[in-house]
Protein backbone atom coordinates (compact mmCIF):
# COMPACT_ATOMS: atom_id res chain seq x y z
CA UNK A 1 0.00 0.00 0.00
CA UNK A 2 0.90 3.55 -0.67
CA UNK A 3 1.49 5.90 1.50
CA UNK A 4 -1.05 8.58 1.19
CA UNK A 5 0.93 11.91 0.86
CA UNK A 6 4.22 10.21 -1.28
CA UNK A 7 3.71 11.60 -3.93
CA UNK A 8 4.17 14.96 -2.86
CA UNK A 9 7.68 13.56 -0.79
CA UNK A 10 11.00 14.23 -2.46
CA UNK A 11 13.19 11.13 -1.83
CA UNK A 12 16.12 12.05 0.94
CA UNK A 13 18.62 13.32 -1.24
CA UNK A 14 21.43 11.10 -3.38
CA UNK A 15 24.71 11.44 -3.94
CA UNK A 16 25.11 14.54 -6.28
CA UNK A 17 21.49 15.79 -6.12
CA UNK A 18 20.29 19.09 -4.90
CA UNK A 19 19.53 19.13 -1.10
CA UNK A 20 17.64 22.02 -0.91
CA UNK A 21 14.80 20.11 -3.36
CA UNK A 22 14.09 18.06 -0.13
CA UNK A 23 12.21 20.89 1.16
CA UNK A 24 10.68 22.24 -2.16
CA UNK A 25 6.91 20.35 -1.58
CA UNK A 26 6.81 22.10 2.36
CA UNK A 27 8.01 25.38 0.52
CA UNK A 28 4.55 25.50 -1.92
CA UNK A 29 2.17 24.24 0.76
CA UNK A 30 3.66 27.41 2.81
CA UNK A 31 3.31 29.71 0.17
CA UNK A 32 0.02 28.14 -0.89
CA UNK A 33 -1.64 28.75 2.24
CA UNK A 34 -0.27 32.19 3.03
CA UNK A 35 -1.88 33.44 -0.38
CA UNK A 36 -5.06 31.48 0.48
CA UNK A 37 -4.88 33.28 3.68
CA UNK A 38 -4.39 36.98 2.07
CA UNK A 39 -6.67 36.23 -0.83
CA UNK A 40 -9.22 35.40 1.97
CA UNK A 41 -8.42 38.55 4.22
CA UNK A 42 -8.84 40.43 0.85
CA UNK A 43 -12.34 38.88 -0.25
CA UNK A 44 -13.47 39.40 3.64
CA UNK A 45 -12.47 43.28 3.61
CA UNK A 46 -13.90 43.79 0.27
CA UNK A 47 -17.33 42.03 1.35
CA UNK A 48 -17.46 44.45 4.59
CA UNK A 49 -16.53 47.53 2.57
CA UNK A 50 -19.71 46.43 0.17
CA UNK A 51 -22.03 46.04 3.23
CA UNK A 52 -20.90 49.17 4.98
CA UNK A 53 -21.69 50.79 1.78
CA UNK A 54 -25.07 49.65 0.83
CA UNK A 55 -26.24 50.28 4.51
CA UNK A 56 -24.73 53.76 4.76
CA UNK A 57 -25.87 54.43 1.17
CA UNK A 58 -29.90 53.61 1.96
CA UNK A 59 -28.93 55.48 5.30
CA UNK A 60 -27.92 58.74 3.60
CA UNK A 61 -30.83 58.08 0.82
CA UNK A 62 -33.36 58.32 3.11
CA UNK A 63 -34.92 54.66 2.06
Amino acid sequence: MQAPFSRFVVPIEKEGSDPTLAFLPSAVVLVGNILGLLVGFAVGVLGYVAVVAIITGKQRNGK
